[in-house]
């Protein structure tokens, strides 16, 4: 009725255009808004089932800068039904709602002057969405009765849908609200409430203040059945920060009640500009439902999963990613709310400071998780990784469309923006890079900006006076390609007649650089004779687009290290006389006193040169042999990626795997006997996290050490069920899997696991207790866990069956040949009851490691023809898994050289016996330490030795957006 209702709007009362360029999607810069009188009235019915109406109105105070008789602004074609509409007191004599961009064309039968204020009147009706815009969500409470909230995301393009506004973030003015609801409801804005008047009809109307200055994406409201728990912020009892939830989720608001008057203090401190100063209150709500979390100005929206936290039933890991969060949000206060990106294709200025603030802020509050080291493994690393290819996209780019506008809130945006501005840090200096800042604040607060103001406030604060830059070279110019093109380079070190030479290459996993790209590169290092690591992140030199940087008087028995800390957002590849120096040097005492996060890049960086063809896999295994040393995190972080890359293609039960594992476990042997799984000390923090990655792969590939006390631990808990029996929750899920995998009874201790899926006392184990079901290697037992799909089982239900299948073959070769074997045998069946059921195919190919598991692919695929709905997937799924067979190819010969095997043999099953029966990835315990992380194999390209054109063998990118969780940071 509603869709009839807006369609005869459409055709009667307006002219509906539905084609647009991408011109037609940006408002005119023709307006200087001044303020927004929003009133809404949501009734009653509207908080449940059978209805989602409300009704409202907007009045918006504007001038124009050149003379017209046309306004422009946005309203929902598809959502909200436009009646009354005045200027002043003039109706429009013309208006129009583009159905394809939203914009609403207004004229008037005369022109708006300069400099003169007027008031748009906009009386409308609208419904609360199923998500974006305003929007309605339901849950049901401690008491077991459906409940429903009313709340808001806007970023980017959505309040266009809650009420007639200027959606672009340029056009800020300040807010006020009247929000008219059930009485029985509580009421939120950006803004404290001022006013309550009870009307005659249930309902109560709440006026709010007026807000700061800022852009209609940071409106917010929410109305809901929520309670607050209150503490100081500012270190004062006058302003108040509140964290709000469902009742029944009081508990768990203690985390976040701790750790935001840290981050406050911390932002207020380092950029001088106290939060109060522009907002009175702070809130932060916890929606079900909601994914990620959204910075409105007051009213900071959250997940529940991102804001609340309990420590009986969420980990180390997540406590770390929640305060992160909070960080990350909280820094939009200041980098985004108070100074906002004049446009979405510069949505790094927010982002890109948001991501830094997310590392830097909560090592702050909370020192004891080292989030600036973090930092380089997870967000510097991570999107190095996944900017390897041509076609992504540069730091400053168009976007015009909704569409558009949503992909600039990625990866690119949030890591590659967060690690060019602390490239930026440390080319300035810490101390210069926060005084320019705190004047990028200064000068710009309450505006919207763009680069060329950051770029100003930095040289502004250093006076103009950036010793470290390359000689008659602004500091816009040395960041210009950063921000403008897309990539990033390799420093190529080679060492010739005692001179170091460093030049620079776009680093390419395949495929070539038609733009010649080239970069100013800020050279930090480290020689041998020197050693300072800690105290010089500062140039020293410098690889510009036309000359190269070159050292005199180095001996070929020196090493060097290029790029101290990581703090430069490149690669560097040595020749082969520094690469064993350095290899060498890192196998001495103390590594030789080389930085970890230095290690941590080595081994990262040799991983990737692996994979664009600069190293074969066989030199990478020598460069990291220094590991049998490792027990730093932030080391075996990159290290566990490299080794869960070549096993998810060599799998462990052919001969070139066996060794591969055999190798890896005997790197691991002294972090295990470090980190002993059943002694974790969860109150050190890093150490918690070490712990759980060491003993994730030592369980999965084998070792009787850890997988012993996993099956202790497991056995204790079954002999009591108790659930204080249970294993610490850190390693709850790392127990549960490898004491299923490597269980003596197997029928008695999956049957135990399942029946405890189905208790709802242990809904917090759910997730464990699935991931640990698929971990067995008894074929009977998966069978019949697959078989549950065609059975109609009460438990695992249809939105489970992709997962029954994924959780088996993510978990070891012996898993993926039972799902292979079962699809095969029963494809009719299950598409039958599963209409994805293609999706099997195309996820499990990535872990594919045998030529009889591509055999029976290709079986299946003449089985089903290919007039089949299962053709084009199987065919996806082959192509996927040859090219990852083809990746070891070519470097099965440096590999078989490295272990000593005969670089002539063929891939073969071996006899040898080996500490493993488990299989190749470590996806269904991702680095072991956070839910939220998103790494490792993210293509299934092809990649080639040094003795193959770097061109030749290119495969399929598929790119996991680590932030896509954080859509609206």
């Amino acid at each position: 009725m509603h869709f009839s209702k807006i369609l005869l709007v459409c055709l009667v009362a307006f002219v509906c255009s539905s084609v647009a360029d991408d011109e037609d999607y940006r408002l005119p810069y023709n307006y200087i808004l001044y303020h927004y009188d929003i009133d809404l009235v949501i009734p009653a019915e509207s908080f449940t089932e059978t209805s989602s109406n409300y009704n409202g109105s907007v009045a918006i105070t504007f001038q124009v800068i050149e003379s017209t008789n046309t306004v422009k602004l946005h309203a929902s074609a598809s959502n909200i039904v436009l009646e009354e509409i005045r200027l002043d007191d003039k109706e429009p004599t013309f208006k129009n709602v583009s159905s394809v961009t939203n914009i609403l064309t207004l004229e008037f039968a005369s022109d708006l002057i300069p400099e003169q204020n007027y008031t748009l009147n906009i009386n409308f009706t609208a419904q609360l969405l199923s998500g974006g815009g305003f929007y309605k969500v339901s849950y049901t409470d401690h008491e077991n009765t459906i409940r429903y909230t009313a709340t808001t995301q806007f970023q980017a393009t959505s309040a266009r849908n809650a009420f007639p506004c200027f959606d672009e973030p340029v056009y800020k003015a300040t807010f006020a609200y009247n929000l008219t609801y059930p009485a029985e409801l509580n009421a939120w804005t950006n803004t404290p409430s001022i006013a309550n008047n009870t009307l005659d009809d249930g309902l109560v109307k709440t006026q709010f203040g007026v807000s700061p200055r800022m852009s209609v994406y940071l409106v917010a409201f929410t109305i809901s059945r929520y309670t607050c728990s209150e503490g100081d912020l500012e270190g004062t009892s006058e302003f108040q920060h509140r964290v709000c939830s469902r009742l029944d989720k009081e508990d768990a608001r203690q985390w976040a009640l701790e750790v935001t008057p840290k981050v406050i203090y911390h932002l207020n401190s380092y950029t001088s500009f106290n939060y109060t100063s522009a907002m009175s209150k702070l809130d932060q709500m916890a929606v079900p439902g909601k994914s990620g979390a959204m910075e409105n100005w007051g009213l900071v929206i959250y997940g529940e999963s991102t804001l609340l936290f309990n420590s009986t039933l969420q980990t180390s890991a997540t406590k770390q990613s929640i305060a992160g969060i909070i960080s990350h949000e909280l820094a939009h206060m200041w980098f985004g709310n108070l100074l906002t990106c004049r446009w979405w294709s510069e949505t790094f200025l927010n982002e890109g400071f948001a991501s830094l603030f997310q590392y830097y802020t909560t090592h702050y509050a909370v020192p004891e998780f080292e989030m600036e080291k973090q930092f380089v493994v997870r967000t510097l690393q991570y999107v190095l990784g996944i900017e390897a290819y041509t076609g992504v996209p540069a730091l400053r780019s168009n976007a015009s469309t909704p569409s558009e506008i949503s992909g600039k809130f990625g990866t690119y945006t949030y890591n590659k923006g967060a690690s060019v501005l602390r490239m930026i840090e440390h080319i300035l200096g810490r101390e210069t890079f926060k005084d320019g800042i705190r004047l990028y604040i200064a000068s710009n607060a309450y505006q919207s900006v763009e680069p060329e103001d950051l770029w100003t406030a930095l040289e502004d604060g250093a006076s103009n006076n950036i010793p470290n830059l390359p000689v008659d070279i602004s500091l816009s110019n040395v960041v210009d390609n950063w921000i403008n093109k897309g990539g990033f380079p390799v420093v190529n070190v080679e060492l010739a007649n005692n001179i170091i030479t460093m030049s620079q290459e776009r680093f390419l996993y395949s495929g070539s650089d038609d733009e010649d790209s080239t970069w100013y590169i800020p050279i930090t290092y480290t020689r041998s004779s020197s050693n300072d690591f800690n105290e010089d992140t500062s140039p020293r030199g410098w690889v510009t687009p036309s000359a190269n940087f070159s050292l005199t008087a180095f001996s070929a028995s020196e090493w060097i290290v290029v790029n101290n800390q990581e703090t430069g957002f490149y690669r560097v590849n040595y020749d082969s006389t520094l690469r064993e120096n350095l290899a060498s040097a890192l196998k001495q005492d103390n590594f030789s006193g080389i930085h970890v996060t230095n290690r941590a890049q080595w081994v990262d960086d040799s991983y990737a040169l692996a994979r664009a063809g600069y190293l074969t896999f066989g030199q990478v295994l020598s460069n990291v042999e220094f590991l049998e040393n490792e027990t730093e995190y932030f080391t075996w972080y990159p290290a566990a990626t490299l080794f869960n890359y070549l096993l998810q293609r060599t799998g462990t039960s052919q001969l070139l795997g066996a060794r591969l594992t055999s190798h890896l476990l005997s790197l691991l042997e002294t972090a295990v006997s470090t980190y002993a799984l059943d002694e974790l000390d969860e109150s050190q923090h890093v150490n918690t996290l070490t712990s759980i990655l060491i003993n994730t792969y030592a369980c999965k590939y084998g070792h009787t050490t850890c997988t012993n006390a996993a099956k202790t631990l497991f056995r204790t808990y079954k002999s009591s069920s108790d659930l204080s029996s249970r294993p610490n929750i850190n390693i709850r899920s790392l127990v549960y899997c490898n004491a299923i995998r490597y269980s003596d009874n197997i029928t008695g201790d999956w049957q135990f696991l399942y029946e405890k899926y189905q208790d709802s006392a242990l809904s917090g184990d759910s997730s464990y207790i699935w991931t640990a079901l698929g971990c067995a290697n008894d074929t009977d037992v998966l069978k019949a866990f697959l078989s549950k799909v065609l059975e109609n089982d009460d438990v695992i239900t249809s939105s489970l069956y992709g997962s029954v299948f994924s959780t088996i073959y993510v978990a070891g070769e012996v898993g993926l040949d039972t799902v292979l074997d079962f699809f095969s045998d029963n494809y009719a069946a299950i598409l039958e009851v599963y209409s994805n059921a293609g999706s099997v195919l195309t996820g499990l190919s990535s872990y594919i490691t045998k030529t009889s598991q591509i055999e029976k692919l290709e079986a299946l695929l003449a089985t089903v023809g290919t007039d089949s709905t299962l053709a084009a997937p199987i065919q996806t799924a082959l192509n996927t898994a040859n090219e990852n067979q083809a990746i070891i190819e070519a470097h099965r010969a440096s590999l078989h050289e490295y272990f000593g095997l005969d670089t002539t043999s063929t891939p073969s099953t071996t006899s040898t016996t080996t500490t493993t029966t488990a299989a190749p990835d470590g996806n269904d315990e991702e680095n072991g330490d956070d839910e939220e992380e998103v790494e490792g194999d993210d293509s299934a390209e092809v990649d080639s030795a040094t003795t193959l054109s770097r061109t030749g063998l290119v495969g399929l990118v598929v790119i996991g957006l680590i932030n896509s969780v954080y859509f609206g940071l």
